[in-house]
Parts: structure tokens; C-alpha cells; sequence
């Protein structure tokens, strides 16, 4: 069972036992649609923590390219087959509906599907909010600089005037450049 199940799923590493041993406790079997079984049941045990975030957050930095959440949702679920073995572009989900596992697999392979979902739209959701705070705090940082006069103004009162230093400060410095040809 192990070999099998390692086939199906080679990039699980040293999480691979304990996941199996699980699987398999709840679920003696042999023969092909029970070991399809098992290794869906390697999806609900370990999808969230080892597969699901690191897929949907690598997804989501592209978002603008995908486009829609719906998008997201299928490229997350085609991720996590990847992960596990399956060919490319299979929506485990969907092929479970199919028929391709046994049924009392299906209501916990939905449930991760579900969560995927859950999972990518939280992190759309985040990404949304931090980029609102992002335009609310570059406002903020903008905003001194639009209302500060230019270099060298001469209004009357305004922050910067220099028009009066030479009067209260140091020597009689001129805001305007000086020209030496004058007088030459």
C-alpha cells in the first residue's frame, strides 16, 4: 500500500508515513478504486497545512493575470493535483463526482475543495484591504508636499517665506540666486 501510495504522491517526503498510516487505519485496502481512495484521503489530511496556502498564495501575487476569483479557484485545485501526482488539469473535485472514487470519499474531498475556496477568497480579501491601505497611506505622505510652497516662495506668511530673513537672520542673504555679472 505505502509503494502504492507513494507513486501517486512522490514529493510528500517524511509527512508520507504518518499520513499513509492514517489513511490506511481508516481504510484497509488493496485494489485500485480503494487505493484512489486513500490517496484523496492524503488531500483531506494534509490540504490545508501542506498544499492549499502555499498554492493559493503563489497564485494570488498573480491575480491581475488569472483575473476572476473562479480562475483562482480551478488554477488552486489543478495546483494541488499537481502536488499529489495527478495529470495536470484534472479538477479532483469534480472527477470524484464523476464517479472515479467511492462515494463516502466525496463529501470530505468537496469539504477541501471548499476550504481551497475559502482559502483563496481570504487571501483575495486581504490583498484587496492592503492595497486600499497602501493608496490611504501614499494620500497621506502626498499630501504635505502638494500644500508646501515652492523653494524661494515670497508669499507673505506662508511656510518657507524667506522674503524677510536677511532682516531677522544672519547676515543679509537673499533668496534669489546670485548673479555675479551684476555690476561687472
Amino acid at each position: 500500500m505505502r509503494h502504492h501510495v507513494q507513486a501517486a504522491v512522490p514529493d510528500l517526503g517524511d509527512e508520507l508515513d504518518e499520513l499513509v498510516r492514517l489513511a490506511v487505519r481508516e481504510h484497509e485496502c488493496a485494489d485500485r478504486a480503494l487505493h484512489r481512495a486513500v490517496v484523496l484521503r492524503l488531500i483531506v489530511l494534509a490540504g490545508e497545512a501542506r498544499f492549499v496556502e502555499p498554492a493559493a498564495e503563489e497564485l494570488v501575487s498573480s491575480e491581475e493575470e488569472l483575473g476572476t476569483v473562479g480562475v483562482l479557484r480551478a488554477s488552486v485545485a489543478e495546483s494541488v493535483a499537481r502536488r499529489l501526482g495527478f495529470p495536470a488539469g484534472q479538477d479532483l473535485a469534480l472527477r470524484s463526482l464523476a464517479g472515479e472514487v467511492p462515494s463516502e470519499w466525496r463529501a470530505p474531498l468537496l469539504a477541501v475543495h471548499r476550504d481551497m475556496r475559502a482559502t483563496v477568497e481570504r487571501l483575495v480579501a486581504v490583498r484587496e484591504e492592503t492595497a486600499v491601505l497602501v493608496q490611504e497611506h501614499r494620500k497621506q505622505l502626498e499630501a504635505p508636499l502638494a500644500e508646501a510652497p515652492a523653494v524661494g516662495s515670497r508669499r507673505s506668511g506662508a511656510a518657507g517665506d524667506w522674503s524677510s530673513y536677511g532682516a531677522t537672520g544672519p547676515g543679509t542673504w537673499s533668496p534669489d540666486p546670485v548673479r555675479f555679472d551684476e555690476g561687472a
